[in-house]
């Protein structure tokens, strides 16, 4: 799911990295592409109405 939704919205030549999290159940990841960072995250279906 991360490398497909990064390749639908331009990313390319990107470092993906994850971030250590809290107690949440949510995936935090560090973006970095060129001189620019994004983060993120990603959580499960079954958790969270993510519409």
């Amino acid at each position: 799911m991360k490398k497909s939704f990064l390749i639908k919205n331009g990313f390319k030549n990107y470092s993906l990295k994850p971030i250590k999290s809290d107690a949440s159940f949510r995936k935090f990841f560090r973006i970095k592409q060129k001189h620019k960072e994004f983060i993120f995250f990603s959580s499960p279906k079954l958790k969270e109405n993510n519409t």
